[in-house]
């Protein structure tokens, strides 16, 4: 939360006073405005790190959870904090004096940064003990220790796995070709870890 307040800061002061606050899908402006618009991402950044820490406060009794909800509310920021930064430095950059202004494409953006929050989150997939918020929970998983730890494991690196190919899809797809084919992606990737958390259920029982 900090550091995001202090690089908007940062960003302000390099700022002009008037700059571009929103795109459309087709990554152009629509809208400009104050350049203190973009304090928008620090102020909503309070409520959200102020959940996750006050609910990592309040189930400080589990250290797994308290761990998941520390480590879930670093990756929410990051992402938030990653947008943020990224648009005002693009607004910075921005030249009305070159030809159809600057061109930003938000689908590929946010593919990307979704995909690399999998790839973050992923990694501590397999790490993760049986806990009430965070990894691929479904009734199977939960049933044993054994069981979670191998859902997880697999959720874990298919999720790294699906991140990669989101961030290359956003590399070289534009638009709603990118957005669709990373939304059928991370479907089957849901699919395919709650029937494997399934079978390793079933495996358990034999």
């Amino acid at each position: 939360m900090l550091v995001i307040l202090v690089v908007t800061c940062i960003l302000l002061v390099l700022s002009p006073d008037t700059v571009p606050v929103h795109y459309n899908l087709a990554g152009e402006i629509d809208r400009m405005g104050s350049k203190y618009e973009y304090l928008i991402f620090p102020v909503l950044a309070i409520p959200v790190g102020g959940f996750f820490g006050w609910m990592a406060k309040r189930y400080r009794h589990t250290p797994a959870d308290e761990k998941a909800l520390v480590i879930s509310g670093i990756c929410v920021l990051s992402v938030m904090g990653f947008l943020g930064i990224y648009f005002q430095i693009a607004a910075i950059l921005y030249d009305p004096m070159a030809g159809g202004g600057l061109q930003l494409n938000v689908m590929r953006l946010t593919v990307m940064a979704i995909g690399a929050m999998l790839m973050i989150l992923g990694n501590f997939m397999p790490k993760a003990r049986r806990n009430s918020f965070y990894g691929l929970r479904t009734g199977w998983s939960l049933s044993s220790d054994e069981v979670w730890q191998k859902s997880q494991r697999f959720a874990g690196h298919t999720s790294v796995l699906c991140g990669v190919i989101m961030v290359l899809l956003a590399a070289f797809l534009d638009g709603f070709p990118c957005l669709i084919m990373s939304t059928v992606l991370v479907l089957l990737w849901m699919i395919a870890s709650v029937v494997m958390s399934y079978r390793y259920y079933r495996e358990s029982k034999k």
